[in-house]
């Protein structure tokens, strides 16, 4: 069974990286990656995409261990800008855990607990290659970005666009369907035992919910093996979280 750090960071969204082309130029390649984005912001959601509040999903999810394979459903919850909540229905009771932007916390049967340092640093690289946080915070000084080339996911000729994360100091690769401007793959860094390592989320199945696109099948892969298949089974945006929603519950 993955550790917590491990379930965190499968919300949103996880493996060696696509072949990429080196971009031409630092000034050049930041440009076109810019006009990628935007079109990619375009395609999936627009003004709807921009202006989300918050975004909870349910999900049901299939992990493939060396010991065999284990299913079970989350609930996962994001609040702009880096809010957190993830509740996961495991055959011990619930696992449920909290970051409000500064600290976080987690909960299960033997009661209530701060994240430790490295939990934190997990969950904040998990904000970081967040799909919708990324699209909605190109405009600042949050991200660098670079134009890596053209590649293809399967039989699709992709756009590929490389965001560097100046606060954790991470990058996420997004391939991007040439033809719709929609992200089919994802390359996500974490942390591992050697270092950082790269994380692969594949989506697929997307649908309309609320004028946004939402993928509703990632296949994750690690090391070039499938570890996971997520099925979203219900999405609300903009539901109106209660004020003290993610802060730390008394026991």
């Amino acid at each position: 069974m993955r550790v917590l750090a491990t379930i965190l960071v499968l919300l949103l969204s996880a493996g060696a990286a696509a072949a990429q082309k080196k971009a031409p130029s630092k000034t050049s390649g930041a440009a076109k990656a810019k006009e990628i984005l935007a079109n990619v912001i375009t395609a999936m959601g627009g003004r709807a995409l921009t202006a989300m509040k918050d975004m909870t999903q349910s999900i049901t999810e299939t992990s493939f261990i060396p010991q065999g394979t284990l299913k079970y459903e989350m609930e996962t919850v994001y609040e702009r800008p880096n809010k957190l909540f993830l509740k996961t229905a495991m055959d011990f009771g619930n696992v449920t855990s909290g970051y409000d932007g500064k600290t976080g916390w987690t909960a299960n049967r033997m009661g209530v607990q701060p994240m430790s340092e490295a939990q934190l640093t997990d969950v904040r690289m998990s904000v970081a290659s967040n799909l919708y946080h990324l699209l909605q915070n190109l405009s600042g000084s949050e991200y660098s970005l670079s134009y890596l080339g053209q590649d293809r996911v399967g039989d699709r000729p992709v756009n590929v666009v490389r965001a560097f994360h100046r606060p954790t100091k991470t990058s996420t690769t997004l391939s991007i369907d040439a033809r719709s401007s929609i992200v089919l793959r994802k390359v996500s860094q974490r942390r591992g035992a050697s270092g950082l390592e790269d994380f692969v989320d594949e989506y697929s199945d997307y649908r309309h919910v609320d004028g946004v696109k939402v993928p509703f099948k990632t296949t994750s892969f690690a090391g070039g093996e499938k570890i996971a298949e997520l099925v979203v089974r219900s999405v609300k945006i903009n539901s109106g979280l209660k004020a003290g929603f993610f802060a730390q519950p008394s026991r």
